[in-house]
Parts: structure tokens; sequence; C-alpha cells
């Protein structure tokens, strides 16, 4: 029986393009002499999104570089400068799905433990969280700032049903990646749940789970689901 649910937040909760998309905007306007000749807001958005399709797990460099090299920067900029820029404008001016807070109110009404374990720099993470006005919303929120322990390791996943008190095998995870969400929390003990936000399943080698969605709108009919099986064995 499913007790709560745990969520992934980038491309889960959090609408990274829409997010980049406003972010782009801005640094158009106010670095306007970053930019090469020519380019519009609308083409530095759309390469912005692809780069971060492409390099999200690569590094500030390699984003930098794609860009530069697709001619929206006049030249490489410094992408320390670049993540200090968006670190602070994504803390600020985030865009959540709107379906997101009205799914968790669900989940609360029926009494459901709920929680969010994401990967990434402690400040930079926690304060996004906060600036979507997400924060409040969780009974607990777990930040995999050190490699050894984040995702796709198991152990924020163990301490996560630790923190909620409820049994592993008690918790679903949705995330959108399939080796960091889909593999990891099932290997904890989890039923894994995929988003289908952003990527294909390209793993051969991870078995797929049997839930699956496009959002996490759906994930209170899929507890239900979940729930109304076991209620038959």
């Amino acid at each position: 029986m499913i007790r709560g649910a745990v969520f992934d937040l980038d491309y889960t909760l959090y609408d990274r393009d829409a997010s980049d998309r406003a972010a782009m905007a801005r640094f158009c306007r106010a670095f306007p002499d970053a930019m090469a000749p020519g380019v519009t807001v609308q083409a530095a958005q759309d390469a912005f999104v692809e780069a971060d399709h492409l390099h999200n797990y690569d590094g500030w460099k390699k984003m930098c570089e794609y860009l530069t090299d697709r001619g929206i920067f006049a030249r490489m900029p410094d992408p320390q400068q670049v993540c200090g820029y968006w670190q602070g404008q994504i803390a600020e001016n985030g865009v959540k799905y709107p379906f997101v807070e009205p799914m968790l109110a669900q989940l609360k009404r029926r009494g459901m433990k709920v929680g969010l374990i994401t990967n990434g720099r402690l400040e930079y993470q926690s304060a996004k969280v906060r600036g979507l006005g997400l924060w409040d919303e969780f009974d607990q929120v777990l930040i995999g700032s050190d490699p050894a322990t984040a995702k796709p390791h198991t152990d924020l996943f163990v301490e996560m049903a630790r923190r909620l008190e409820v049994p592993c095998g008690e918790l679903i995870y949705a995330g959108d990646h399939p080796i960091n969400d889909v593999d990891a929390s099932r290997r904890a003990g989890y039923t894994a749940v995929w988003i289908r936000t952003l990527h294909t399943w390209r793993y051969q080698e991870i078995p797929r789970t049997p839930w699956e969605a496009d959002t996490v709108e759906d994930i209170p009919r899929i507890i239900d689901q979940i729930n109304q099986r076991e209620e038959l064995i």
C-alpha cells in the first residue's frame, strides 16, 4: 500500500524550459554586448533550451561552448559568470508547472506524506525550491550535494523513508531521469514512476517501470491504481 510520494525537481515539478527561456530573455537585455550580432531573443532562447537538454549534466563550460559554436554568444563567455547569473535568476524567477501545487494538496488531503529529493549545490537548490514557493509543501526535502551519496546512489531514498517514517516499499518516487530517478529509487525499494517530460528511454540496460505519466498531475491516479491492485491480491 502506497502511503507517501517523493518527487524529483527539474523537469518533474520545475518547468526548467520555461525558466530558461525567461532567464535568457533577461540575459539578452542585461548583456547585449555578449550576444552575437543579429541574434534574436527567440533564437537565443531556443538555443539555450537545446543546449540544456544536450549538456545539462556536462557543466556550464560545455553549455557556453555550445552556445558560442551556435553563434549565440559573440565570444566565449566566462562560464562561472553565466552560471552565477542564471542561478540568481532561476532562484528568483523560476517557473513551476501549474498543476504541481493542486496535486500536492490532493495528496496531503488523503493523508499522504510528501517529500522532495534533488541533486545539486545545497544553497542553489534550496533557493530554487524556496523561490518556487514549494519548500513548505513538503514534509521533508533532501538535496544531494555530495557526489558520494547523491542520486543515483540509494542513500537519499533510504534517508527520506526514515525521515518520513514510511517504509521504502510504501513510497513512490516520480522523476524524469531513467537512471537517477527510476532505477535509483527502484533499487532503494520504492515504486518508481517515470515522468516523460524530457527523456526518451534510451537505456536498454535498465528495465522500464510499468508506471509512467506525461506529468505529475497523474500521480494521485497512479497511486489509486497501485493501491487498488494491492487490495485485490
